[in-house]
């Protein structure tokens, strides 16, 4: 490893103190949340009701490949080059 990588990967780790992390892992997926929830509420019951059909029809469509042995979890190829 350079010399400069490890002077990065060092400051980095000073960079992420609790109130980054507290701004990382609650608040910008609680504030995503609100949005999200928000677009659902203002939706159509029409379009509500067609993605809860679109999503059935999804998991549907995974328990028969699972169930036959094709749903598989994509695995990266971890050989050394």
């Amino acid at each position: 490893m350079a010399l400069d990588e490890f002077g990065y990967r060092q400051e980095l780790r000073r960079a992420l103190t609790t109130r980054d992390l507290w701004l990382r892992h609650l608040l910008f997926p609680l504030l995503g949340l609100s949005i999200i929830l928000f677009v659902l509420y203002e939706m159509d019951r029409s379009a509500k009701v067609l993605g809860g059909c679109w999503i059935a029809i999804g998991v549907v469509y995974y328990a028969i490949l699972a169930v036959r042995g094709r749903a598989r979890m994509p695995t990266p190829d971890r050989t050394v080059a």
